[in-house]
């Protein structure tokens, strides 16, 4: 079958991958982002993992580019999408991870727009069970209709899933830009306030300590206005 049923092989195998490609790009300026349906938990999808590599200079573009090609990579171009550049595996190579697990490598420049539609995208199926559930039925339908053929599949989804694709990007466009307002009122607020023990611990809330014991609980945007106002009173 051309669609699997998730399974969280999906994340070790993205793991695994991830760990492979940043042996070979040691000392490099970069982040690597699992995208795709395969990055989000439930959803079906075609057992191939998508990653992007995200750079910001065009500088560290290419020592990114050569740092792939010296692990068995070579750069296929931007299939006709700017900015998003495809590296696929040379023939005749045998490493355990990178010539074994199926994947999609592509390298895209920060703020991009193919970037964006990825995260966008992947985030907001995280979050919107209903979206997954339909976008998950809208691609079995497509899988049978094309007879499990995968370039019959990407033309079918190219003219009929897209339309759905852009308006879910454009709703978590949306909610970006909430939280981004929502996110800065809370802290022009402290400003004003201007208390130290408060905005400390709404740091300490909002950025989260990596360890267990410096932890605070997490206090959701929509919580903190209110909780800014009940403590004014606070000591400084």
């Amino acid at each position: 079958m051309l669609i699997e049923k998730y399974t969280s092989d999906w994340i070790k195998n993205f793991e695994d991958l991830k760990l492979e490609i940043d042996n070979g790009l040691k000392g490099l300026k970069y982040r690597i982002e699992h995208v795709g349906s395969t990055s989000v938990p439930k959803l079906a999808s075609k057992p191939i993992i998508d990653i992007d590599i995200i750079y910001e200079s065009e500088s560290e573009f290419k020592k990114i580019k050569s740092g792939l090609v010296s692990i068995g990579y070579y750069h296929n171009g931007n299939q006709g999408i700017e900015m998003r550049e495809a590296f696929k595996r040379t023939e005749n190579q045998t490493n355990k991870i990178l010539d074994f697990i199926k994947h999609h490598l592509y390298v895209c420049k920060i703020g991009s727009k193919a970037l964006d539609r990825h995260i966008l995208l992947r985030d907001f199926l995280i979050k919107n069970e209903s979206a997954r559930l339909e976008y998950e039925s809208m691609k079995y339908i497509l899988a049978e209709k094309a007879n499990q053929n995968q370039k019959v599949y990407a033309e079918l989804k190219e003219l009929n899933i897209n339309d759905f694709i852009d308006s879910i990007i454009e709703l978590e466009k949306l909610n970006v830009e909430k939280k981004k307002r929502t996110h800065n009122t809370v802290y022009k607020k402290l400003l004003v306030l201007a208390k130290p023990k408060l905005v400390a611990r709404l740091l300490a809330s909002d950025f989260p300590s990596e360890n267990p014991r410096t932890q605070t609980r997490n206090f959701p945007y929509t919580n903190t206005l209110a909780f800014i106002s009940k403590n004014q009173g606070e000591n400084r």
